[in-house]
């Protein structure tokens, strides 16, 4: 099942491609204004269309560099002539038995200014094979590998985990023989995909070519010049309308990032080294530093480690809190997500929390330190178990974290299981 978002703009691709049934309706929707709308629209949403068919859609997107772009050649632009059934290489050969080379990227596009582009989306055919393919069309190996998503039928989508270890859909696709509405779809989220091109410093170019009429009332398009829309704006058009009758409206579109490059890799880079901004939770916890129980927050700033102690008396991150057993509830009856050890909870590739033990009073403790690194929403979890604590930590971790000494007795996980259970 394709995300929600993506579902969505399926139907509105549908929905414009839908023949008016009143004949001022008909020849308003001839000029393509809603199909021009919902490019701009969907240029400022969270979920962008990369290439879309559908009655009479036609969309298709490659990823060009910004040099490329400056100053922008619209009427080399607005010759455009490609699809996503072009493959990533072609061998050429010269015909009178000469040399033989490789010819990459989108040379042949009919425009000069796409030649050196990257197309995101392969519609790839295995003619003569009647069984299925998946995936049923292919996204830019590059795109795939930095994205680091994976290919999973279930959601009919390239996947990775969250940071709640949940399956996030990065890039949709939907094909015409899996939709009624007989429309086409691959979607990209935009937040990876601004990542791709503020790191490549390019932009994203959608072509388009919407061809509205009926065809058993149609006989050809006149001869003389079209009509030339949006120049000089990121949305550029050649279009020819036949009054009442037909219509055609072909052109590009120039998606830019929503935020500045240095703020995109910026936050890329703090994701990577644990400096992203993340909200954090108070928990009443054992501050052994200034003998008492007290509200000590993750957040990094409210807890300080042996070294840095002079001038201060904020409580040691190594402060432990309490909760009751039933905090592991969830992890040990849903093993499929989560991995619980002797001392560790692990979410697929998302978050691991270390350090945590079960003291003689049945009592889950994790440090503080340890706390901070869980998503925001596991950090409410742990705190809705928050409690005083009835005993000290184990007498495993007192040994192991503090004295750094081997620590050898029965698993106490064995006796919070026995608890669990009832």
């Amino acid at each position: 099942m394709t995300s929600y978002a993506h579902t969505q703009l399926v139907k509105a691709i549908a929905l414009v491609d839908q023949f008016p049934a009143g004949k001022e309706d008909y020849a308003r929707w001839i000029e393509g204004g809603q199909h021009l709308e919902l490019l701009r629209k969907n240029a400022l949403e969270d979920e962008i269309i990369v290439y879309g068919s559908g009655e009479s859609t036609f969309i298709h997107s490659a990823v060009v560099a910004n040099e490329a772009l400056e100053p922008i050649d619209e009427d080399d632009l607005l010759s455009w002539s490609c699809n996503p059934f072009n493959n990533v290489a072609n061998y050429v050969s010269r015909f009178d038995g000469g040399d033989t080379w490789i010819e990459r990227d989108m040379h042949g596009a009919g425009s000069k200014t796409l030649e050196a582009a990257k197309q995101l989306v392969f519609c790839r055919t295995f003619e003569g094979w009647t069984g299925g393919i998946e995936p049923p069309i292919e996204v830019l190996q590059e795109y795939v590998h930095l994205s680091g998503i994976h290919w999973i039928p279930e959601h009919q989508a390239y996947c990775c985990f969250d940071e709640h270890g949940d399956i996030d859909p990065v890039v949709s696709i939907t094909t015409r023989d899996q939709d009624a509405a007989d429309v086409a779809l691959v979607s990209f989220k935009r937040a990876p995909l601004e990542e791709y091109l503020a790191a490549s410093d390019s932009s994203l170019l959608r072509m388009f070519d919407y061809t509205l009429f009926r065809r058993n009332g149609f006989s050809g398009w006149p001869e003389g010049p079209e009509d030339l829309g949006g120049k000089g704006e990121a949305l550029v058009y050649r279009q020819k309308i036949v009054a009442g009758v037909a219509g055609y409206t072909r052109g590009f579109q120039l998606v830019r990032n929503t935020r500045e490059k240095g703020e995109v890799l910026s936050d890329m880079r703090d994701r990577w080294s644990g400096r992203s901004t993340k909200k954090y939770v108070e928990f009443l916890a054992h501050d052994w530093r200034n003998n008492r129980l007290a509200n000590i927050s993750t957040d990094p700033s409210a807890s300080t480690n042996y070294f840095q102690t002079e001038g201060n008396t904020l409580p040691f991150e190594l402060s432990p809190a309490f909760f009751a057993p039933e905090v592991l509830s969830k992890y040990k009856t849903d093993s499929q997500k989560y991995a619980v050890g002797a001392r560790s909870v692990s979410c697929r590739g998302a978050w691991h929390l270390r350090g945590y033990d079960v003291n003689e009073a049945d009592q889950v403790h994790a440090y503080i330190c340890d706390l901070r690194n869980l998503p925001y929403r596991e950090q409410l979890h742990w705190a809705s178990f928050n409690e005083e604590p009835k005993a000290g930590i184990s007498r495993r971790a007192f040994l192991s974290d503090f004295k750094g000494e081997w620590a050898t007795q029965i698993d106490p996980l064995q006796s919070i299981m026995s608890t669990l259970r009832g």
